[in-house]
């Protein structure tokens, strides 16, 4: 808070004020009038407290289940893909992306609620205009009716005070989920270790035990999960490859699920990093409106987006030729996997 003195200068020495102005935050100060003298009066403008939130607004996990949000989100990321190549500034375009659909959701989500509390209000109007008329209690169909209003709204009470707890389950479940070891990890489930591990088949048919050939084989499993759903390992290739993971505990439908789309946020802001530098977004690069309805969207054309994220290999030989001289060697349809997750993938038991 500043003030300006007769002179220009941003300077106060002193200011009496009452202790209930010192606790309230300040929205507007101005000098009355210009004063030849050393003190001046000021006139300070109080606004209402804002209680900070934890962070930049989400949409609810009821919101998102409405086809109108689901139509914000994909039409606003299929323009964003279809112009992908030609954005210069790719985190730029990003950041622009994700500011459109939260106000898109946000107004929605207005919408929405107003019309939700419309019920209530015309009860709570109807009657306090009741309870205005003179010698009400004493008119038998008066007090009835107003009865009936307050049945009305505690059914309507009621009935939100379900839906906020069904939502705040909901939401715990989300949480918990995504807290998970099967969400935004490396593309490789962790810990990595051999007595996790023992073998694995690798493409070519033989078998691998050691640490850098168990790696690789994951790799390459999971790079082939990031392709078009149409092209992603079904059936028994899932059920081979969840062998080892099943042998010690059976996992549930879900779980396996969840293992063969290892979508991960941080990908994809790796990408988005490598391409504009001075401009990246914040870590958590794919916004929870994405996560929830349109997870593969984007990785459709993540690829022909960063061109210049690798080298690719043509000739699978060569690239089977380098990756045994290299045991860091990383394959070439996921050189946009962040360099810290492959390094764990080759030396699990060294932490950052």
């Amino acid at each position: 808070m500043s003030f300006t003195s007769p002179k220009l200068v941003n300077r106060l020495d002193y200011l009496f004020a009452h202790r209930v102005w010192h606790s309230c935050p300040i929205g507007e100060q101005r000098i009355c009038h210009t004063s030849p003298t050393d003190h001046v009066a000021c006139q300070i403008i109080t606004k209402p407290s804002v209680r900070h939130g934890s962070g930049p607004w989400r949409a609810p996990t009821w919101l998102l289940e409405l086809p109108r949000a689901a139509e914000i989100i994909h039409g606003y990321l299929d323009r964003f893909l279809d112009k992908s190549l030609g954005f210069h500034n790719l985190a730029k375009a990003y950041d622009s992306l994700v500011s459109d659909i939260r106000i898109q959701l946000k107004e929605f989500h207005i919408q929405r609620v107003d019309k939700q509390r419309l019920p209530m209000k015309k009860l709570a109007f109807e009657i306090a205009s009741l309870l205005q008329v003179p010698n009400m209690r004493q008119d038998p169909v008066l007090v009835g009716r107003v009865r009936d209003l307050q049945q009305q709204i505690e059914k309507l009470q009621t009935t939100q005070k379900e839906f906020r707890q069904e939502q705040a389950f909901k939401l715990h479940l989300y949480k918990a989920e995504r807290s998970s070891k099967f969400h935004f990890m490396s593309p490789v489930p962790s810990p990595l270790k051999k007595p996790v591990f023992k073998e694995m088949e690798h493409s070519d048919g033989n078998l691998v035990s050691s640490q850098n050939g168990i790696s690789i084989v994951l790799v390459d499993y999971y790079s082939g999960l990031f392709a078009l759903p149409s092209s992603r390992p079904q059936g028994d290739d899932l059920s081979s490859f969840l062998g080892p993971l099943t042998r010690d505990k059976q996992l549930s439908d879900r779980a396996k699920v969840e293992l063969a789309a290892p979508l991960r946020a941080n990908e994809f802001y790796h990408a988005i990093r490598k391409s504009s530098s001075n401009s990246a977004p914040g870590p958590n690069a794919l916004p929870f409106e994405v996560l929830k309805l349109a997870p593969h969207k984007w990785s459709r054309k993540n690829a022909s987006t960063c061109p210049s994220q690798g080298h690719l290999h043509a000739n699978p030989e060569d690239d089977q030729h380098t990756r045994s001289r290299h045991p860091s060697h990383r394959p070439g349809r996921l050189w946009n996997v962040p360099r810290d997750a492959d390094a764990r993938l080759q030396h699990p038991n060294e932490r950052p």
